[in-house]
């Protein structure tokens, strides 16, 4: 596992050669976390989040789907990481060279290269594993769903399938390893209401003809991952809440806490006060049907009282500052959330994540939200919960299945999510709404429309 502040920050990226025609580069705004490239469709938008997240989950293979020359990774650090292409003829086998260059200037580099034979060998095998036939020369067809691909894109596609020992031709080089696993992406592409529950399987045919099996609703996933993750906060609560109290009485007797005002005293158990309250509330924390403190009471405190109530505080803070991380990304959640639906309520519960509450207050099936509104749900939650400080996150056409009011709210709720969990995005759009009067962020890839 990689500490979190070691990550690598990626600050531009650039591509020559794309399609043979377009030489992009993309310079990150680091400052305001979030960059929008657009430009007519066909220019490369997409490819370029692709090749970011083929390159950094070392899916290699994929760059040889598209023809370019050279594909680089600029860190805020200085370094550059990328890949040349010798070759775009997929007839000449894959011929193309991994490449390190360090903050003085240093080049290092390692070839990579699956020659012509082995391509056929590839090719051959992916036929006896998968419902494949060949059509003509250079075209396949998949007689299950009855796809067409070229022999490029059928390597690409099935590139899963294929020998460890193929494989291996493509690994990352030793000196480029440990520069890739400080670096993570995160891809979100125009369709993320389902994620693949279970994959084919070569002894099991079936599972891949019946696809309704492949699939299960990422709001549904995403409500059991948010329960086990308060699970496993409150435990942790708990022993905090355990081990304070424990040792309060030889803490207490010890002598060695900072004296403290009554001013001061009153301001601390005044923000705990408002603290308990928005986890009551975001429903982190059960409600109790004792009074809140009275902060006056304090006033009358002798120099006696002060040492026992200072160290309460304290240990108040440090019991409730272990609830921090994940209420505060709720908090998030529910606000933008909220904001949104109409005639239903977000809700989080700790016995199924989050579930779904009508204007009567009766409780809804997660299923009854609309295709905008999952969407919406599973965005949000991607990016509070499952993206680490200093990743990189990539939104492919985020407008889509979003109402225009939804668009012009997009860009200031995803700035205010990558302040929060401390992450840079790179928006790929077309549309003007979601820009609003952002121009600033913005990076044109070609022409304009």
């Amino acid at each position: 596992m990689v500490i979190q502040d070691e990550l690598l920050r990626i600050s531009e990226i650039s591509i020559d050669g794309l399609f043979g025609l377009y030489d992009h580069n993309v310079k990150l705004n680091l400052l305001d976390r979030v960059t929008i490239i657009h430009g007519p469709n066909g220019i490369g938008k997409t490819q370029i989040l692709r090749f970011v997240e083929a390159f950094t989950e070392g899916k290699y293979f994929q760059f040889n789907k598209i023809p370019f020359d050279k594909f680089e990774i600029i860190f805020n650090n200085g370094k550059k990481v990328g890949i040349r292409k010798n070759s775009n003829d997929i007839k000449d086998g894959f011929d193309f060279e991994f490449f390190l260059i360090d903050e003085n200037g240093i080049d290092r580099n390692q070839k990579a290269s699956i020659d012509k034979k082995d391509f056929e060998k590839v090719l051959m095998y992916i036929r006896r594993e998968m419902p494949l036939s060949r059509t003509a020369e250079d075209m396949w067809i998949d007689r299950h769903t009855g796809t067409k691909y070229s022999s490029e894109e059928l390597f690409a596609n099935y590139y899963d399938q294929v020998p460890d020992s193929i494989k291996k031709k493509f690994a990352t080089p030793e000196w480029l390893g440990p520069i890739v696993k400080k670096i993570e992406t995160h891809l979100i592409e125009t369709q993320r209401l389902f994620n693949v529950s279970s994959y084919y399987d070569r002894s099991n045919r079936i599972a891949y003809e019946r696809e309704e099996n492949l699939f299960s609703s990422t709001v549904q996933e995403y409500a059991k991952d948010l329960k086990k993750r308060i699970n496993d906060t409150l435990t942790e609560y708990a022993k905090v809440s355990q081990s304070l109290d424990q040792t309060f009485p030889q803490r207490l007797l010890g002598g060695a806490i900072d004296q403290t005002n009554i001013d001061d005293l009153k301001n601390r158990m005044e923000a705990l006060e408002q603290k308990r309250s928005n986890l009551k509330q975001i429903g982190l924390l059960g409600q109790d049907v004792t009074n809140p403190f009275d902060i006056t009471t304090l006033d009358g405190l002798n120099d006696s009282q002060k040492t026992p109530m200072a160290l309460y505080v304290e240990d108040t803070e440090k019991k409730l500052n272990v609830l921090d991380p994940i209420s505060e990304r709720m908090t998030v959640m529910l606000e933008k959330i909220n904001k949104k639906f109409r005639n239903k309520e977000l809700k989080i519960d700790k016995l199924d994540g989050f579930t779904i509450i009508d204007s009567s207050g009766d409780k809804l099936t997660l299923d009854v939200l609309s295709s905008g509104e999952q969407h919406e749900l599973v965005l949000i939650y991607s990016l509070l919960f499952k993206v680490r400080p200093n990743a990189l996150v990539m939104i492919d056409e985020p407008e889509l299945s979003l109402h225009v009011t939804w668009q012009r709210a997009f860009l200031n709720d995803i700035m205010d999510i990558a302040k929060t969990a401390s992450f840079d995005v790179l928006l790929a759009t077309h549309s003007p709404y979601i820009v609003g009067d952002r121009h600033d962020l913005m990076i044109s890839l070609g022409e304009e429309d």
